[in-house]
């Protein structure tokens, strides 16, 4: 915790007392001595080794390595091509033996220190761990902090967060989420990583994650392990832990879905192919801005068409209800209808944060004296209302979710849902139950015939590849 300018003016008078010319001043501030790779050490060696400088002056012997591996390296490595380590406040001639058992000294005092430091530390966050608390008390968000009364629901931050783990649910992603996020202007979520590595950890819904005791690498210096354990913290819950399980084994499909259909926006994206060349249809505007799929190889297909998407609407719910009992039948025993109610309650979820959200403005515009207070009773008697209906909605299903697994109709539920839900929310059900495939009698031919297939049923149509 010295002054870095401090640190400087000693080696340089050192240098200037023995006659050195400097070649150059390298500096590591608030690096610690026992991380090498990411401190300019390396940078120092390496001159040496090229003949560019000769000496290699420190303010302390610690400042070249904490850890007695990397300092016998780099000793090693210094002297091996006739090169000299110095301490500027630790005069010690390094030529005889004496010397460089002094050295010696002085390099394992540094790696004692800061061994028992971490053991120190180790044991503080040990502690913190059985008091179901994360390993520091920095600010978290979502989350107001204080010694007192430790970490509690920011009013603000709080319902973002629930709603983040909400969308990323029903079928958004990340980018999509920082988008929305932008207007905001929140700072630490403002990139792709720092929103995945806040959802991930699981905080929000009371987990502390802390590296496994029982772990073969230990804490030793420099060792770096993903074997964690997450434990229960003290701390408020922002989502229960049945949403952080569901975002977590979206988590895991997603990982392999091309990165265009993970966000489709469109009913359909991904889920219709050419019979006659095994490529998928895509989707595009015709001049009077109206939906249409069409092959994405048309400039090689034999028999290339366009579908419009008004009629792929009016098949897929003329053949919801003909297929409901084979669809329900699948859907109790695949994830299929944790999807589709998944969507529903955070579908409910949303309109009970916008009424409150409606709420809360209201309450603003009435105590400015904005709108009279006959006005604001109809209002808020309203949106109250509709947060009621919304909240008791999305907990029945969440109380009933393992119940009713096996007798939810996901294909009756989708029918009547059609008209009100996305286009993402739609892709999102339906690529675990159908797939579509488009073929012509014979090619040239411009009648086109439009076949549903349950998921379970669809054959496999072989890619053809495009000509080189």
């Amino acid at each position: 915790m010295i002054s870095p300018e401090l640190q400087e003016t000693a080696i340089r008078d050192h240098c200037a007392r023995n006659g050195y010319d400097i070649v150059d001043v390298l500096s590591d501030l608030d690096l610690s001595g026992q991380f090498w790779k990411r401190r300019k050490v390396e940078q120092a060696i390496a001159m040496i080794e090229a003949r560019t400088a000769e000496v290699v002056v420190v303010w302390k012997i610690s400042r070249v390595a904490r850890n007695r591996l990397d300092w016998n390296i780099a000793v090693d490595r210094i002297e091996t091509v006739g090169g000299r380590l110095e301490s500027a406040t630790e005069p010690i001639d390094t030529t005889n033996s004496s010397g460089r058992f002094a050295r010696g000294i002085l390099a394992e005092l540094a790696a004692f220190e800061s061994e028992r430091a971490g053991e120190q530390w180790q044991e503080t966050h040990r502690r913190r761990w059985r008091n179901g608390l994360p390993h520091s008390g920095r600010p978290r968000f979502g989350y107001t902090y204080d010694k007192s009364t430790f970490y509690s629901i920011d009013p603000e931050t709080g319902p973002i967060v629930a709603e983040m783990y909400a969308r990323y649910i029903a079928g958004e992603t990340y980018v999509s989420i920082r988008r929305w996020l932008e207007p905001m202007k929140l700072g630490t979520m403002s990139t792709h990583k720092s929103i995945s590595d806040f959802l991930d950890s699981g905080f929000p819904a009371g987990i502390i994650r802390h590296h496994d005791p029982e772990c073969a690498l230990g804490h030793r210096p420099g060792a770096t392990c993903k074997n964690t354990v997450r434990d229960d913290g003290a701390h408020e819950r922002i989502v229960t832990r049945e949403v952080y399980d569901e975002y977590m084994r979206l988590r895991a499909e997603r990982a392999f879905i091309p990165a265009r259909l993970k966000m489709p926006f469109t009913s359909f994206a991904g889920l219709i192919t050419c019979t006659h060349c095994g490529w998928r249809y895509v989707h595009h505007l015709n001049k009077g801005r109206l939906g249409q799929y069409r092959c994405g190889n048309s400039q090689y297909c034999p028999s290339p068409h366009t579908v419009s998407s008004a009629r792929l609407d009016a098949l897929v719910l003329n053949w919801l209800p003909e297929y409901a009992g084979a669809v329900n039948a699948y859907a109790a025993s695949t994830a299929t209808g944790r999807v589709a109610a998944g969507v529903e309650r955070d579908r409910l979820n949303r309109i009970a944060i916008d009424a409150d959200k409606a709420l809360i403005q209201l309450s603003i515009d009435r105590a400015r004296r904005i709108i009279p207070e006959a006005t604001y009773i109809a209002a808020r008697d309203e949106l109250t209302a509709e947060r009621d209906a919304a909240q008791r909605r999305s907990g029945e299903m969440v109380k009933t979710r393992a119940e009713s697994a096996g007798r939810r109709k996901v294909a009756l539920d989708l029918f009547e849902a059609w008209p009100l839900m996305t286009g993402t929310e739609r892709n999102n059900v339906l690529r675990d139950l159908a797939r579509i495939h488009i073929s012509s009698p014979k090619p040239g031919i411009r009648a086109v015939t439009v076949k549903i297939w349950p998921v379970w049923d669809a054959p496999i149509i072989p890619k053809l590849p495009r000509p080189r």
